[in-house]
């Protein structure tokens, strides 16, 4: 029987090995093809207060306090992104434990309505916001948040958002990433603004109304680029928060050609 070296062919096989752990390392030990699961964790709390003001001593009313995290399973570098994203939206310090963090959250709002209740009467506070996964693709995740705020007052705040994380290396798209100059995206936001709202302008006899760019950051969903105003960014309470939804795949590509990055458009056929 003759004798086979089998140096060259295990020497094959570990650099073979090798190479496809480098690869995977540099995607944060991910595979590009695997869809992240989530777990929710809730978080409610509510504390009474009694009131210690002249006329009103002794009366008493409820502050409540209500989050919903979305919990990535995912150990790969993009759920610690979005984990420190929610973080900075709370201003919170802890950094590990969602539900930790929902409960110093939740301190620090009805610590801040106590030293207000010090000075003057105020109206019950309440707090509720719900993190959500809505999109992803091998590339990338999108979170949405949506909530309210009341502290008082005729109405609250409303608290929406959106942001999405790049799952290669957890950055979190802002601006500068769809396009080299933003304000080119103007033309287009403004044709979707005024077919979604153009009714309302025309009711509320807005004249030369003028859009600019929302403040906050784009996000993706599927095949579209979504752009959100806060309350008063652009116009009355009223109009809540406008939220345009802008396609920029195939056909439904609203934009002049280059002013979306290759990487936009990269990210939304990923989905």
């Amino acid at each position: 029987m003759k004798n086979i070296d089998l140096s060259g062919v295990i020497a094959t096989m570990i650099a073979c090995v090798t190479c496809v752990s480098c690869q995977s390392g540099a995607h944060g030990n991910r595979d590009a093809t695997q869809r992240v699961e989530t777990d929710t964790i809730q978080f409610s709390d509510s504390t009474r207060i009694v009131l210690e003001i002249e006329d009103l001593e002794g009366d008493s009313f409820v502050d409540y306090y209500d989050i919903t995290f979305i919990v990535p399973r995912s150990k790969e570098m993009a759920a610690d992104s979005i984990r420190e994203k929610i973080r900075t939206l709370l201003g919170c310090e802890e950094r590990e434990d969602y539900r930790k963090m929902g409960q110093e959250s939740c301190r620090k709002y009805f610590d801040e309505h106590r030293r207000e209740l010090e000075e003057d009467f105020s109206f019950p506070w309440g707090y509720r916001a719900t993190f959500e996964l809505v999109s992803q693709s091998p590339e990338y995740l999108t979170v949405v948040y949506d909530g309210y705020d009341y502290r008082g007052g005729a109405h609250g705040m409303p608290v929406c958002g959106g942001f999405t994380v790049l799952r290669d290396d957890a950055h979190i798209l802002t601006w500068s990433d769809f396009s080299d100059n933003p304000k080119e995206l103007l033309p287009a936001i403004e044709k979707g603004f005024c077919e979604d709202w153009g009714i309302y302008l025309e009711e509320m006899f807005v004249e030369d109304f003028k859009l600019t760019l929302p403040a906050s950051d784009p996000w993706i969903e599927k095949d579209s680029i979504i752009f959100l105003y806060q309350p008063y960014e652009i116009g009355a309470f009223a109009m809540g928060t406008p939220r345009l939804e802008v396609g920029i795949k195939g056909a439904e590509d609203s934009f002049p050609d280059d002013v979306i990055k290759p990487l936009i458009k990269r990210l939304v056929n990923s989905y």
